[in-house]
């Protein structure tokens, strides 16, 4: 009888775990898995703000003595 008491039990707060997901709506749409549409047109823009006027992750390498772009590098 212990036992069977345990598994409604834990029937219950599955039912209820399942519920609470599902009320959180973390899904992915029909509409975000059609193949033939792009996340974000924008190349190199990140798709959470797609919108935006900036790029993601922009590219940019300091100027070092190695790299041979300071004015003095080249003279040294």
């Amino acid at each position: 009888m212990g036992k069977r008491f345990y598994e409604e039990e834990d029937m219950m707060v599955s039912e209820t775990l399942r519920r609470m997901l599902l009320m959180r709506k973390r899904y992915i749409s029909y509409e975000t898995l059609r193949r033939d549409v792009v996340p974000c047109g924008t190349p190199g823009s990140s798709y959470y703000n797609c919108k935006g006027n900036g790029v993601a992750n922009p590219y940019n390498r300091g100027c070092e003595i190695i790299t041979y772009c300071a004015k003095d590098a080249i003279n040294s």
